[in-house]
Protein backbone atom coordinates (compact mmCIF):
# COMPACT_ATOMS: atom_id res chain seq x y z
CA UNK A 1 0.00 0.00 0.00
CA UNK A 2 1.58 2.94 -0.89
CA UNK A 3 1.71 5.83 1.82
CA UNK A 4 1.88 10.08 0.67
CA UNK A 5 4.44 12.09 1.79
CA UNK A 6 5.71 15.60 1.33
CA UNK A 7 9.33 15.68 1.26
CA UNK A 8 11.09 19.81 1.44
CA UNK A 9 12.75 20.54 -1.68
CA UNK A 10 14.59 22.97 -2.99
CA UNK A 11 11.70 24.61 -4.49
CA UNK A 12 8.62 23.81 -2.20
CA UNK A 13 7.70 20.84 -1.53
CA UNK A 14 8.07 17.51 -3.14
CA UNK A 15 4.84 14.96 -3.28
CA UNK A 16 5.84 11.18 -3.31
CA UNK A 17 4.82 7.82 -1.85
CA UNK A 18 6.53 5.43 -0.19
CA UNK A 19 5.85 1.72 -0.49
CA UNK A 20 6.93 -0.47 2.98
CA UNK A 21 7.01 -3.83 3.02
CA UNK A 22 8.87 -4.36 5.84
CA UNK A 23 10.59 -2.03 8.53
CA UNK A 24 13.79 -2.09 8.27
CA UNK A 25 13.86 -2.46 4.65
CA UNK A 26 15.95 -4.70 3.16
CA UNK A 27 17.00 -1.96 0.92
CA UNK A 28 15.56 0.87 -0.66
CA UNK A 29 14.58 2.08 -4.26
CA UNK A 30 14.25 5.43 -5.47
CA UNK A 31 12.53 5.59 -8.89
CA UNK A 32 12.64 8.77 -10.93
CA UNK A 33 10.05 9.56 -13.40
CA UNK A 34 10.09 10.77 -16.84
CA UNK A 35 10.10 14.20 -18.31
CA UNK A 36 7.63 16.64 -16.32
CA UNK A 37 6.77 18.80 -20.21
CA UNK A 38 5.99 15.62 -21.55
CA UNK A 39 3.12 14.25 -19.49
CA UNK A 40 6.13 12.46 -16.78
CA UNK A 41 4.74 12.01 -13.17
CA UNK A 42 5.72 9.19 -10.28
CA UNK A 43 2.20 7.49 -11.75
CA UNK A 44 4.06 6.25 -15.14
CA UNK A 45 3.87 2.30 -15.60
CA UNK A 46 7.30 1.71 -15.76
CA UNK A 47 7.78 3.78 -12.38
CA UNK A 48 5.53 1.97 -10.75
CA UNK A 49 7.00 -1.47 -12.06
CA UNK A 50 9.92 -0.73 -10.45
CA UNK A 51 8.27 0.30 -7.48
CA UNK A 52 6.42 -2.94 -6.77
CA UNK A 53 9.31 -5.56 -8.42
CA UNK A 54 11.47 -3.57 -5.09
CA UNK A 55 8.76 -3.93 -2.33
CA UNK A 56 8.28 -7.99 -3.85
CA UNK A 57 11.89 -8.16 -2.90
CA UNK A 58 11.13 -6.78 0.70
CA UNK A 59 12.65 -2.96 -0.02
CA UNK A 60 10.89 -0.14 0.44
CA UNK A 61 10.15 2.10 -2.86
CA UNK A 62 9.57 5.79 -2.66
CA UNK A 63 8.96 8.01 -6.02
CA UNK A 64 8.01 10.99 -6.27
CA UNK A 65 6.77 14.23 -8.65
CA UNK A 66 9.77 16.35 -9.91
CA UNK A 67 8.41 20.26 -9.13
CA UNK A 68 5.48 21.61 -10.68
CA UNK A 69 4.69 18.02 -11.27
CA UNK A 70 1.23 17.06 -9.30
CA UNK A 71 1.23 18.50 -6.06
CA UNK A 72 4.77 19.28 -6.46
CA UNK A 73 5.78 22.84 -5.88
CA UNK A 74 7.63 25.00 -8.10
CA UNK A 75 8.19 25.45 -12.05
CA UNK A 76 9.79 23.00 -14.32
CA UNK A 77 13.89 23.40 -13.63
CA UNK A 78 15.47 21.07 -16.41
CA UNK A 79 17.78 18.59 -15.67
CA UNK A 80 19.64 20.44 -13.13
CA UNK A 81 16.52 21.10 -11.05
CA UNK A 82 15.61 17.49 -11.10
CA UNK A 83 18.68 16.72 -9.94
CA UNK A 84 18.53 19.14 -6.88
CA UNK A 85 14.99 17.51 -6.19
CA UNK A 86 15.83 13.66 -6.50
CA UNK A 87 18.96 14.77 -4.19
CA UNK A 88 16.64 16.16 -1.46
CA UNK A 89 14.83 13.28 -1.67
CA UNK A 90 17.80 11.21 -1.02
CA UNK A 91 19.25 13.36 2.09
CA UNK A 92 15.07 12.39 3.15
CA UNK A 93 15.87 9.38 2.71
CA UNK A 94 19.02 9.34 4.95
CA UNK A 95 17.22 11.15 7.53
CA UNK A 96 13.91 9.18 7.56
CA UNK A 97 15.61 5.62 7.67
CA UNK A 98 17.82 5.50 10.94
CA UNK A 99 18.57 1.71 10.27
CA UNK A 100 21.54 1.58 7.34
CA UNK A 101 20.20 0.20 4.27
CA UNK A 102 21.61 0.27 0.59
CA UNK A 103 19.76 2.07 -1.79
CA UNK A 104 19.14 1.68 -5.62
CA UNK A 105 18.55 4.29 -7.61
CA UNK A 106 16.20 3.84 -11.02
CA UNK A 107 15.09 5.84 -13.55
CA UNK A 108 13.39 5.83 -16.58
CA UNK A 109 13.56 7.93 -19.63
CA UNK A 110 14.41 11.27 -18.44
CA UNK A 111 14.72 10.22 -14.62
CA UNK A 112 17.18 7.25 -16.37
CA UNK A 113 19.48 10.44 -16.89
CA UNK A 114 18.96 12.00 -13.38
CA UNK A 115 19.29 8.54 -11.82
CA UNK A 116 22.92 8.52 -13.42
CA UNK A 117 23.48 11.64 -12.11
CA UNK A 118 22.16 10.97 -8.59
CA UNK A 119 24.59 8.17 -8.60
CA UNK A 120 27.57 10.33 -9.99
CA UNK A 121 26.98 12.42 -7.25
CA UNK A 122 26.06 10.10 -4.47
CA UNK A 123 27.53 6.68 -2.65
CA UNK A 124 24.25 4.13 -4.21
CA UNK A 125 24.86 0.12 -4.16
CA UNK A 126 22.96 -0.05 -7.81
CA UNK A 127 21.82 2.02 -10.63
CA UNK A 128 19.03 0.93 -13.03
CA UNK A 129 18.21 2.88 -15.79
CA UNK A 130 15.53 2.27 -18.46
CA UNK A 131 15.61 4.12 -22.01
CA UNK A 132 17.43 6.64 -20.00
CA UNK A 133 17.79 10.34 -22.07
CA UNK A 134 21.52 10.03 -22.27
CA UNK A 135 21.19 13.73 -24.18
CA UNK A 136 20.69 15.33 -20.43
CA UNK A 137 23.63 14.49 -19.35
CA UNK A 138 26.01 17.00 -20.61
CA UNK A 139 28.10 17.55 -16.69
CA UNK A 140 28.95 14.51 -16.10
CA UNK A 141 32.33 13.80 -15.66
CA UNK A 142 32.44 10.15 -14.18
CA UNK A 143 30.69 7.65 -14.06
CA UNK A 144 29.13 5.77 -11.22
CA UNK A 145 30.73 3.50 -9.64
CA UNK A 146 27.96 0.91 -8.74
CA UNK A 147 27.32 -2.15 -10.50
CA UNK A 148 24.34 -0.60 -13.44
CA UNK A 149 21.59 -1.90 -15.23
CA UNK A 150 20.99 -0.60 -18.63
CA UNK A 151 17.45 -1.30 -19.80
CA UNK A 152 16.65 -0.90 -23.79
CA UNK A 153 13.88 -1.40 -26.04
CA UNK A 154 15.66 -2.28 -29.59
CA UNK A 155 12.51 -0.32 -30.94
CA UNK A 156 12.34 2.99 -29.25
CA UNK A 157 11.01 5.51 -31.18
CA UNK A 158 11.65 8.28 -28.63
CA UNK A 159 15.32 7.84 -28.01
CA UNK A 160 16.42 5.21 -30.38
CA UNK A 161 18.82 2.41 -29.29
CA UNK A 162 21.89 2.91 -31.33
CA UNK A 163 22.46 6.42 -29.57
CA UNK A 164 22.11 5.02 -26.66
CA UNK A 165 24.14 1.62 -26.84
CA UNK A 166 26.66 3.81 -28.36
CA UNK A 167 26.78 6.52 -25.05
CA UNK A 168 26.93 3.41 -23.08
CA UNK A 169 29.83 1.55 -24.63
CA UNK A 170 32.02 4.73 -24.33
CA UNK A 171 31.86 3.85 -20.53
CA UNK A 172 35.29 2.62 -19.43
CA UNK A 173 33.69 -0.13 -17.83
CA UNK A 174 30.17 -0.22 -19.68
CA UNK A 175 26.53 -1.42 -18.26
CA UNK A 176 24.96 -4.41 -17.68
CA UNK A 177 23.08 -4.79 -20.98
CA UNK A 178 19.17 -5.94 -21.24
CA UNK A 179 17.95 -5.36 -24.75
CA UNK A 180 14.55 -5.88 -25.37
CA UNK A 181 13.28 -7.26 -29.01
CA UNK A 182 10.74 -5.27 -30.62
CA UNK A 183 9.66 -3.33 -27.72
CA UNK A 184 9.27 0.45 -27.86
CA UNK A 185 9.68 3.38 -25.43
CA UNK A 186 6.81 2.31 -23.18
CA UNK A 187 7.72 -1.10 -22.79
CA UNK A 188 4.14 -2.13 -23.66
CA UNK A 189 3.32 -5.39 -22.46
CA UNK A 190 6.82 -6.36 -21.17
CA UNK A 191 6.04 -4.66 -18.06
CA UNK A 192 6.39 -8.13 -16.41
CA UNK A 193 9.64 -9.06 -17.85
CA UNK A 194 11.28 -5.08 -16.79
CA UNK A 195 10.30 -6.41 -13.34
CA UNK A 196 11.96 -9.75 -13.47
CA UNK A 197 15.28 -8.21 -15.49
CA UNK A 198 15.31 -5.16 -12.54
CA UNK A 199 14.44 -8.23 -9.51
CA UNK A 200 17.31 -10.69 -10.59
CA UNK A 201 20.10 -7.74 -11.07
CA UNK A 202 18.98 -6.21 -7.85
CA UNK A 203 19.17 -10.09 -6.11
CA UNK A 204 22.72 -10.80 -7.71
CA UNK A 205 24.42 -6.94 -7.47
CA UNK A 206 22.52 -6.44 -3.37
CA UNK A 207 22.57 -10.14 -2.30
CA UNK A 208 18.32 -9.50 -1.91
CA UNK A 209 16.04 -11.61 -2.74
CA UNK A 210 12.74 -12.32 -1.70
Amino acid sequence: MSEEVFIAGPEGVLEAAVERSKTPPSFIALVCHPHPLHQGTMQNKVVTTLCRSAVRLGGTAIRFNFRGVGRSEGTYGGHDGALEDALAVVDWVGAEFTEPASMAVCGFSFGGAIAYRVADAHDVSALITVSPAFEHLPLVTRQPECPWLLVQGDSDDVIPAPGVLEWAQGHKTPPELSLFAGTGHFFHGKLGRLGSVFSSFINKEMGISC
